[in-house]
């Protein structure tokens, strides 16, 4: 007996029996403007880490660790070399 297969809708997160059309994920795809704000994400992101840090919610390491990671992936974006995907 087969089981039926449900599938996660990446999207919403919900089951659906049938996958996302090509044209609905297109239209909700935010990739592009990930990118154009991609910097100033970073920018937040690094803030963000600072705050936790200084709240004691993480350790120097920790926060050190997250800021090193996420300046490389400033460094790959600026030199073009970070690959953004809708997946």
């Amino acid at each position: 007996m087969k089981k039926n297969k449900k599938h996660i809708n990446p999207i919403w997160g919900s089951n659906f029996n049938k996958g996302i059309s090509p044209i609905m994920e297109e239209i909700n795809s935010s990739i592009e403007f990930d990118k154009r704000l991609a910097i100033h994400d970073l920018k937040v992101s690094i803030a963000h880490c600072l705050m936790l840090k200084k709240q004691n919610i993480i350790n120097s390491k920790e926060s050190h660790l997250i800021i090193s990671g996420l300046k490389k992936i400033k460094l790959q974006i600026q030199n073009k070399k970070f690959e953004f995907s809708k997946k």
